[in-house]
């Protein structure tokens, strides 16, 4: 009996130890499977605010060089990471062990499919305009996949200690046959992990005994057993095959690509529209698209600054509406503020370097005030942050040509103003030679952009506003850099008039040098508006000057009536460019339109350095007029012959 007890308390002893050892085993996994859904928690949060601050700016949604269907999709984007982020933190925190491997593949499918999505053609991480890295998603992206995959890691230990759990299971059941009565001993123990509501089984198709007539049960326990208890592997076949497509479409012939891009298209557009088969507008059955503007340069005094709705559309904008057109692509970047100061495109980038340098030089060590321009690198520094005209039109022509192209093509390139603005600084004859290097420039660009049109446009037209004096605007007086004394604002001011008179000469003639180049038969006609943008401007400026001493000349100013006229010249609606942002910031949180001054008509600038809104429709319907009306460089010429 003796002997029969000592043996009883070492098996007791014994099975107490590994129940012990059992315990710590399981709180161990239980630490692994909260540090990982901690991650999978980092990883969903990423997604559910991350996403929507990268986009929500002006490098994405508020981008106004983005169409509406391009926000479109970006909006898309946005939506399904906060789907995606929620499924996440579903499948992290319900009480199922099995969740996490659907959390893990729901939290890194946004990642992946960035990271993929630099292989299609085209595409960039980032546009240029705004500098920075070209793909400065890369290292985010793989951290928050990675996150997403080591929280699945980390769970993984926890669901392979099945068999540590089923011992445990047997020795419990051990242990009762050793010390419980007779009648306990007939129940079997329960592991830990089941219920009565987790033990169905799949056989031949069926769950509990009735038979799947569907199939539904079928397909959902292949998914239960294949894609939940599979983990991440399924993330390794969605980018085998994602993959095998994009090796697919980059080695398949460009007809083949483009006819498969172009089935798929149509297919879409006709299967969610429910209707019978349309034929896109302006087109007949194999006609190309309507009419396109595409605009390059930088901003002028009719083009607000970052301006995404009508009421802050520019003159181009207003032109593509009244001309009822297809599509506006506008290349022109936003302007950069910098510790410096802000910083606006110019023609040429290099160009202006060499004219920074040219005057360092020119007068490093000179000993009169008058020679000492160290400040330009400061006040008026080279915007390489900044697009110019030759960035603007490489990627134009780095994006891929539209299936269905444009029947035409308006081309219109805004340039001059804020070279003239840097320009005015530098001593008179080094601007007036930098002044025609940049208009030279302009039309090296402009030929490269003729000679990409060989062979799919029957003509080439272009719609080349005139530069209005940029000492006329009251951002002259109110927000130009400060200058040592001996440059003066008033030599500046001269220099300006004189800069831009010539500019507007060697436009003139260097565009009917351009248009006369013969290119032989079978090329594009050659062709261009000249438009003078400055003229309503000044006819404002002249009509109120001759009202106010009661004149009137042989053109008819002077004798308006007084709702054409803007009763101030001089003062902008909004004092500053902050002021501006700052109302705009106020009309998305309120959503109305809320002005800065009280009588918004009566200003003929809303800011000082663009015109009003009632300016700017003005001067667009001119421009809009012109073009219906064919008033081109070679019409000119036949009326003078006909004449």
């Amino acid at each position: 009996m003796v002997k029969a007890g000592i043996t009883r308390s070492l098996i007791v002893w014994d099975e107490a130890m590994r129940l012990d050892k059992l315990d710590k085993a399981q709180s161990g996994g239980t630490w692994h499977m909260m540090l990982g859904k901690i991650l999978l928690t980092i990883d969903a949060l990423g997604l559910l605010i991350g996403a929507p601050l990268a986009d929500l700016n002006e490098t994405h949604m508020y981008n106004p060089r983005w169409s509406p269907h391009a926000k479109f999709h970006n909006a898309q984007t946005i939506n399904l990471a906060v789907l995606l982020s929620i499924i996440t933190l579903y499948y992290t925190w319900r009480s199922a062990r099995d969740g996490l491997g659907v959390a893990a593949v729901a939290g890194s499918i946004y990642w992946l499919a960035g990271l993929a999505a630099i292989l299609y053609p085209g595409t960039s991480g980032l546009d240029p305009e705004f500098g920075g890295p070209a793909c400065p998603q890369l290292v985010p992206f793989t951290a928050f996949a990675g996150l997403a995959v080591a929280g699945w890691a980390l769970e993984a230990p926890g669901a392979g200690r099945e068999e540590d759990r089923g011992w445990h299971t047997k020795t419990k059941t051990t242990a009762a046959a050793l010390f419980l009565p007779p009648p306990m001993r007939l129940l079997p123990a329960m592991p830990a992990h089941d219920s009565p509501r987790s033990s169905h089984s799949v056989e031949d198709g069926r769950l509990d005994g009735l038979h799947d007539v569907i199939g539904v049960r079928g397909v959902l326990a292949f998914f239960y057993a294949k894609v939940l208890r599979g983990g991440p592997k399924v993330l390794l076949y969605l980018a085998a095959c994602r993959a095998l497509f994009l090796v697919f479409m980059r080695l398949a012939p460009t007809g083949l690509s483009a006819d498969l891009s172009s089935l798929a298209a149509t297919t879409a557009y006709h299967i969610w529209t429910w209707s019978e088969h349309r034929v896109l507008a302006g087109h007949d059955e194999h006609a190309d698209g309507g009419l396109r503007v595409v605009v390059f340069g930088q901003r002028d005094v009719a083009t607000p600054a970052g301006g995404t709705d009508a009421a802050e559309a520019g003159w181009t904008e207003l032109l593509c509406d009244e001309l009822a057109c297809s599509d506006h692509l506008s290349l022109v970047p936003t302007t950069k503020t910098t510790r410096a100061g802000r910083l606006h495109p110019l023609t040429s980038n290099k160009l202006y370097a060499e004219v920074i340098d040219r005057v360092l030089n020119k007068t490093d060590g000179g000993v009169a005030p008058g020679l000492d321009y160290t400040f330009l690198s400061e006040q008026f520094p080279v915007p390489w942050a900044v697009s110019d005209l030759d960035s603007q039109v490489s990627l134009f022509l780095s994006i891929p040509r539209p299936i269905c192209p444009p029947k035409e093509t308006i081309w219109v390139v805004t340039v001059g103003h804020w070279d003239i603005w840097s320009l005015a600084v530098v001593p008179l004859e080094v601007g007036k030679s930098a002044v025609d290097k940049m208009v030279a420039n302009m039309f090296e660009q402009l030929e490269r952009l003729y000679q990409a049109s060989l062979g799919h446009d029957l003509s080439f037209r272009l719609l080349l506003p005139a530069l209005l004096d940029p000492s006329l605007t009251p951002a002259w007086r109110t927000d130009r850099p400060t200058t040592p004394a001996v440059h003066t604002k008033a030599e500046q001011l001269r220099n300006a008039a004189m800069l831009t008179e010539q500019w507007n000469q060697q436009l003139a003639t260097r565009l009917d040098a351009w248009v006369k180049r013969s290119d032989g038969s079978g090329t594009p006609v050659r062709d261009a508006i000249l438009f003078d943008l400055p003229e309503y401007v000044l006819d404002q400026m002249a009509e109120r000057q001759l009202q106010r001493q009661h004149l009137q000349d042989a053109n008819g100013l002077g004798g308006k009536d007084a709702d054409q006229l803007f009763l101030d010249l001089s003062t902008p609606c909004s004092p500053s460019e902050e002021s501006r942002k700052r109302r705009r910031r106020r009309r998305r949180r309120r959503g109305s339109i809320a002005a800065v001054c009280d009588e918004p008509d009566h200003h003929l600038f809303a800011t000082p350095f663009t015109v009003a809104r009632r300016a700017v429709a003005a001067i667009a319907h001119e421009a809009a007029g012109l073009v219906a009306h064919n008033e081109t460089v070679r019409a000119r010429w036949e009326r003078r012959a006909d004449a």
